[in-house]
């Protein structure tokens, strides 16, 4: 049987998921960085969740993902002003209102991600999961394409423009 701390552990597996799809995007490797620290460092907090130097560096990592996803988020709703309307950003804005809820409001309600009756685990997981879910729709929509490999210095790079107004 699994244990909630081992759900935990387990549940870092969502931040090497987009840890894996930012490894090729070399204009964005501090957001790789932040990702793979994150992924090290919530998995070890978690292992080892007595340690607060851990719970420091995780805090700082969570930070710093925010911080290197909100960048290219805002770049991409600034470039056109129909991205506002679009499917990516209805799941960015609700996952990450969704998110902030379940910490923020769930650290003062003592409920969610804090709640002493043993399932603040179960809803830690799915707030990883849902900052999963947004992370990848930013890498799939507002990083792609960064670079093309084929391509050589000479060449000019082209834009291209994906549109998710619509499924």
């Amino acid at each position: 049987m699994i244990t909630y701390t081992n759900l935990n552990i387990f549940s870092s597996g969502f931040f090497l998921t987009t840890t894996y799809r930012l490894h090729n995007k070399p204009n964005h490797q501090w957001y790789y960085y932040a990702f793979l620290l994150l992924t090290c460092s919530s998995t070890l907090h978690h292992a080892y969740p007595d340690h607060m130097l851990m719970n420091y560096i995780d805090k700082v990592a969570a930070y710093a993902v925010i911080y290197q996803g909100w960048k290219p988020y805002y770049k991409y709703i600034k470039s056109d002003s129909k991205n506002v309307y679009s499917v990516v950003s209805a799941i960015n804005v609700t996952t990450c209102v969704t998110v902030i809820w379940l910490y923020v409001y769930g650290y003062y309600a003592n409920k969610y991600s804090f709640d002493q009756t043993g399932m603040a685990n179960v809803y830690h997981v799915g707030m990883r999961a849902l900052s999963s879910i947004g992370h990848h729709a930013i890498i799939g929509t507002c990083l792609w394409p960064t670079t093309d490999p084929q391509s050589t210095p000479k060449q000019e790079k082209t834009k291209v423009q994906w549109n998710f107004y619509y499924f």
